[in-house]
């Protein structure tokens, strides 16, 4: 499955996606918003992580790449819950000289319908570390409503929820953003 957009498109990622970013993805900046406090896993730990949440289901990977496909991110789909019709997704950007260009907005676009059209989803949701503005202000352009704040890690995350069936998001009272 390949999206196509202005600027990027995305992706069903390989392992080979994956292992070809591992610099980036193990980046220290990275490391402080996407995976706080978890040790850096070698690639025979990543191909085996790889084969119980990816090929199993569990979870779903897209690649975000530049027009001249190079790979720019990542957003990952996981902790699908079928009774309720949701998921936690995530992305991740990198290098940081990608910030900032709209590309995590661009993508996140191309990638909503079709998380409600393959997997009949109703709505997903985003942990956003407090500290992170930019990536608050991301998901806040995208549509995405504050439901509330929890704890990882003795750090605050704020936790945004977006409504696929209406195309908008969704707050912890009830109404629309």
């Amino acid at each position: 499955m390949r999206i196509q957009g202005k600027r990027i498109s995305v992706q069903t990622a390989t392992f080979d996606d994956r292992i070809k970013t591992r610099i980036h993805r193990f980046s220290e900046e990275l490391l402080k918003y996407a995976e706080p406090g978890k040790p850096v896993k070698s690639v025979a730990e990543e191909k085996e992580w790889w084969r119980y949440e990816i090929v199993s289901g569990k979870q779903a990977i897209f690649t975000i790449y530049l027009a001249d496909d190079t790979i720019i991110g990542f957003i990952n789909v996981f902790g699908f819950n079928r009774e309720r019709g949701d998921c936690e997704s995530g992305i991740v950007i990198f290098p940081p000289e990608n910030y900032g260009h709209g590309y995590g907005g661009e993508a996140y676009k191309l990638l909503l319908p079709y998380l409600k059209e393959t997997y009949g989803l109703k709505s997903t949701y985003v942990f956003v570390a407090l500290e992170n503005t930019q990536a608050i202000r991301l998901f806040e352009k995208l549509g995405f409503g504050h439901q509330d704040t929890v704890t990882f890690d003795n750090q605050p995350w704020l936790r945004m929820t977006y409504d696929l069936e209406n195309n908008h998001g969704c707050r912890a009272d009830g109404l629309t953003p």
